[in-house]
């Protein structure tokens, strides 16, 4: 969350990006969660910009209630006998971010080589 990553049912969105900047919109629409009920995604967005630790807080309750309500949907897919049916449609949404550009894919692509290296490279010591 400080980093501005929120999850969504379509995905992780990156509230820093500028395409945020005048977004009415709830985090996610599909989401009661009360920050999601009360502050728009330019709000939020405003509050990083502006280093509000608010904007921390926000994201914090925001992502928090979203695990509850993944982990909730987990154990009613379970008991329902359908979770292969709920993996299959969640796995991919829920791991990527929304709407990134080819630079961005491509920045996400080196950074995670990056990381693999450089465990990679520690666990040969």
């Amino acid at each position: 969350a400080r980093h501005g990553h929120l999850n969504t049912w379509g995905g992780i969105i990156n509230i820093k990006n500028a395409k945020y900047k005048l977004d009415d919109r709830p985090i996610d629409p599909e989401c009661d969660c009360p920050v999601c009920r009360r502050f728009s995604r330019a709000y939020i967005r405003h509050l990083f910009a502006a280093e509000e630790i608010l904007a921390l807080r926000l994201a914090v309750m925001h992502n928090l209630y979203f695990y509850n309500k993944l982990a909730q949907r987990i154990r009613d897919s379970l008991d329902a006998g359908c979770f292969a049916d709920f993996r299959r449609e969640y796995s991919e949404k829920l791991s990527g971010r929304i709407c990134l550009s080819p630079l961005q894919k491509g920045r996400e692509l080196l950074y995670n080589n990056a990381i693999f290296v450089k465990k990679e490279f520690l666990s040969h010591d």
